[in-house]
């Protein structure tokens, strides 16, 4: 049983222990026509009652039992007055009647065990790793029911008006149960426990999850809602994101380390935050496991001519550089490019901002033609194929452990968009003489 539902139960018994106090001063004022109207009452109230217990717990239930006599309880003394066995009788009455409902209350406390019922609500596919890991661990736990309902997002147009509705229900893995979110009625439902990764509520410059799914109104529907950040870093954060709307909604805000704490608002109360890492990682050394094999499209950039493997750089950028200052954005983008093209020795791996659209994303790529042509340059759309951040840990494992990607290992992590920067502790980096990247300042090289 849900734990909103016994509560309610144990409530509709709390009106019944009333309705006993109204029965006996009816009794004692020889009101014997309302006592009897108000059994009738009590015994149709408990019934539903009953058959409520019975289809949470199922049929045969030790406290349908108790509910049972309880109702015959009623049943009796309700003949006993109607044949006038009145006087000391009153008191008997009433005894039986505390002592039955007494048993129901009782059982429905020790008997009935809590179920909590956690719903997960993505909205990006691409982003759905940063729920995973729990999601997996809700639904294997048998005192809890997971739903995973991926929720509608507009595009926004030029004046921040609603566009094209977006409701991506393909992609996620095959052992995550689809619920359609026009199935699940929140308002009914009452989930325990809501998991987001969208902060932004009305928000957002590109995008807009459906307002029914904002934190704003989500709150109002459940006793505990967590916010898991749908990105992870390798350390800092943007500054964009120390308040967002959900942040003044939720119960609890999951973070990477404690260290974390401090890039957020500071007027938003410590009791919030919870550092206990990032889903992300989860799926990252899950899929190092067992990693699949590269897209064929791939392998021909992976390889040298000499069929030895390039050294393989991972690029990405974000959607606040590329907001932000697209001009410079652009020949940020152009300059990375012309420092790995016609480089034998190299292959890029570039990830776009997975929120930018698909016209944002293929502008870049018509910029420059030579991107996705090139022999050495390996281009995705949105979070397809990539997606991974880095795990906040020694360079060393950053690089030769962390980023793998299809099969792949990413000798070098590039992090563009905002703040450019080059993560490389590898002996044989390329020098600066011979086009090394360095980040040197918001959207500038």
């Amino acid at each position: 049983m849900r734990k909103a539902q016994k509560r309610e139960t144990l409530e509709c018994i709390s009106s019944l222990h009333q309705a006993h106090e109204e029965i006996r001063a009816a009794l004692r004022q020889k009101e014997y026509e309302t006592a009897r109207n108000m059994l009738c009452e009590c015994q149709e109230f408990a019934t539903v009652l009953g058959e409520s217990i019975e289809k949470a717990e199922g049929e045969g239930h030790s406290t349908i039992a108790h509910m049972e006599r309880y109702c015959e309880t009623l049943f009796q003394v309700f003949k006993e007055i109607e044949i006038g066995a009145g006087g000391s009788s009153e008191h008997k009455w009433y005894k039986s009647l505390r002592k039955q409902l007494l048993a129901v209350e009782n059982s429905v406390k020790n008997d009935i065990s809590v179920k909590k019922e956690v719903v997960f609500l993505p909205y990006k596919v691409s982003m759905w790793d940063s729920l995973e890991s729990v999601y997996l661990a809700a639904r294997e736990d048998p005192a809890c029911d997971a739903y995973c309902v991926p929720i509608p997002y507009y595009d926004l147009k030029v004046d921040h008006s609603f566009g094209r509705m977006h409701c991506e229900t393909a992609g996620y893995p095959e052992n995550v149960e689809i619920t359609d979110w026009q199935e699940y009625n929140l308002e009914e439902r009452k989930p325990d426990v809501i998991y987001i990764h969208n902060p932004y509520d009305g928000c957002n410059l590109v995008t807009s999850v459906h307002p029914r799914f904002y934190a704003s109104h989500l709150k109002k529907f459940t006793d505990l809602l967590v916010y898991i950040p749908y990105y992870s870093t390798a350390g800092g954060m943007c500054e964009a994101q120390s308040l967002c709307p959900a942040y003044l909604y939720a119960d609890y805000i999951v973070i990477q380390s404690p260290a974390f704490r401090a890039y957020f608002d500071r007027n938003l109360p410590d009791r919030k935050f919870l550092p206990l890492g990032s889903p992300k990682f989860d799926r990252v050394m899950e899929r190092c496991k067992h990693p699949p094999e590269p897209p064929a499209a791939w392998r021909s950039k992976l390889t040298r001519k000499d069929g030895g493997r390039r050294r393989l750089f991972f690029y990405n950028t974000s959607i606040n550089g590329m907001l932000a200052d697209t001009e410079h954005f652009l020949q940020k983008m152009a300059y990375v490019f012309t420092c790995f093209e016609g480089r034998e020795e190299a292959c890029l791996l570039w990830r776009p901002p997975s929120a930018a659209g698909d016209h944002l994303c293929f502008h870049a790529a018509a910029v420059w033609p030579h991107v996705s042509g090139a022999e050495n340059a390996v281009f995705g759309k949105g979070d397809r194929y990539f997606g991974y951040h880095a795990r906040p840990c020694g360079l060393d494992r950053f690089e030769r452990r962390v980023y793998r990607r299809h099969g792949n290992q990413c000798h070098v992590a590039v992090r563009g968009g905002g703040e450019a920067a080059v993560y490389s502790r590898s002996k044989d980096a390329p020098s600066a003489g011979e086009g090394r990247l360095a980040g040197s300042g918001k959207g500038r090289l």
